[in-house]
């Protein structure tokens, strides 16, 4: 049977600007963790410096023992903070430039299996100690959420009903927690933008 939902990087863009006199780098990656919990997992993280560019330091968080896309009984989450080596290494090191995550999940997919999504969503921290205030993005990365781009029919509608609250929560849940001075939708599809409902 083939796939209904597409699986790439940014089908739809969230920017959020942030107040940076009420946060830092750390504590922003905290709030990515938090946030990450009623959603599934962070399963990478990559910050970029000045000094060295990028992957200056990496961790893949998380493992689920099968690969993305795979049926998945139960999510196992192990790192549910960020660790002592990325904390140590963002409080020593002051010329950051951006943190990257990748955040995994499971959804049900057309042959209502759970199944595993690595890289569901995304979030990029842009710092700049030099502005007032700093940009996020929360990047989609699927749209088994909102599965209409190939037509919107009784198994699409399903989809849509099952996944759709895991990442609305999310999206709700994060935004709460952030300094936010205003937010905007950048890039989605127009049904995607409608039916997440999230103005």
């Amino acid at each position: 049977m083939k796939r209904i939902w597409r699986n790439k990087l940014s089908l739809g863009s969230i920017y959020v600007e942030l107040d940076k006199s009420k946060t830092s780098a750390l504590d922003l990656t905290h709030k990515v963790f938090t946030a990450a919990e009623s959603f599934g997992f962070v399963s990478f993280v990559e910050v970029v410096t000045e000094s060295a560019g990028d992957e200056a330091y990496v961790e893949v968080l998380n493992p689920q023992g099968v690969r993305t896309w795979e049926p998945i009984d139960q999510i196992s989450v192990t790192t549910k903070k960020p660790t002592n080596g990325l904390i140590s290494y963002l409080e020593t090191n002051h010329d950051i430039r951006t943190i990257r995550f990748y955040l995994g999940t499971a959804c049900y997919d057309e042959l209502s299996r759970k199944i595993l999504l690595r890289d569901a969503a995304g979030v990029s921290l842009y710092v700049d100690y030099d502005e007032d205030d700093w940009g996020l993005y929360i990047n989609i990365n699927t749209d088994i959420f909102v599965p209409f781009f190939g037509g919107r029919d009784e198994r699409t509608e399903e989809m849509a009903r099952r996944n759709t609250p895991i990442f609305k929560r999310f999206i709700k849940d994060f935004l709460a927690l952030l300094p936010v001075t205003s937010w905007e939708w950048e890039e989605a599809t127009p049904h995607m933008r409608e039916y997440l409902e999230l103005n």
